[in-house]
């Protein structure tokens, strides 16, 4: 049995670990141009962690069955959004495009862990008078 409470709690406090990271650093990060892409990178790994917070929140209110929807992936990335924006303007793009990518990926990986099938095609074959 997975335990969605132990994980979400250990995913915030991640997410609290790296926001703090960046907020620290926030001077030194966007003061050259390798420091605002680790920013951005960081806050993707932020987006990864606060999706996967919430994801085991409605997992562990709801059930087995919540998965994480459309919605949350937003909420989760326009946060990640904000904390970059907090540095630098060119980590708000970097960490969206990262955002997208592990979105892709964290998808990739829940259809094929949780095997989602695919609708069968029905083939209708005329028939001869």
């Amino acid at each position: 049995m997975t335990n969605h409470v132990a994980s979400s709690i250990i995913s915030s406090l991640l997410v609290v670990l790296i926001l703090g990271g960046i907020q620290i650093m926030k001077a030194e990060l966007a003061a050259t141009r390798p420091g605002t892409l680790i920013a951005g990178i960081l806050c993707s790994v932020i987006f990864v962690f606060v999706l996967t917070a919430v994801s085991n929140m409605q997992m562990a209110s709801v059930g087995d069955g919540a998965r994480a929807g459309l919605l949350e992936v937003v909420v989760c990335m326009l946060l990640a959004m904000i904390v970059a924006a907090t540095v630098h303007r060119v980590s708000v793009t970097v960490c969206l495009l990262l955002c997208i990518f592990f979105a892709f990926i964290l998808s990739t990986i829940a259809h094929t862990r949780y095997g989602v099938p695919l609708m069968q095609q029905t083939i209708v074959a005329k028939k001869k008078k």
